[in-house]
């Protein structure tokens, strides 16, 4: 059996104090020899305003190429990570 077309993942992280998703999708090019360039990504989210049951935004992110310059990643920011971020 051959797989045919792409794969996609979706891993959830919080960046340390002090880092960002822009220094994982540097981080992540760098070992493949490739750039990084920013995006906006379209994200949506559950709505509690009456009459809008869904909120459609857009979001920053990262796209990382390699050498070649295929994608092969995306890191971008995710509206409904909140626990443990500092409000203020």
């Amino acid at each position: 059996m051959t797989l045919v077309g792409r794969v996609g993942l979706e891993i959830e992280l919080m960046a340390p104090r002090g880092s960002s998703r822009q220094a994982l999708a540097e981080a992540i090019a760098a070992a493949y020899g490739g750039s990084v360039s920013r995006i906006f990504y379209p994200q949506s989210e559950h709505s509690q305003i009456v009459g809008t049951p869904v909120l459609e935004n857009l979001t920053l992110g990262f796209e990382v190429r390699d050498a070649q310059h295929q994608a092969i990643a995306w890191c971008v920011d995710d509206l409904t990570l909140q626990a443990d971020c500092d409000r203020t």
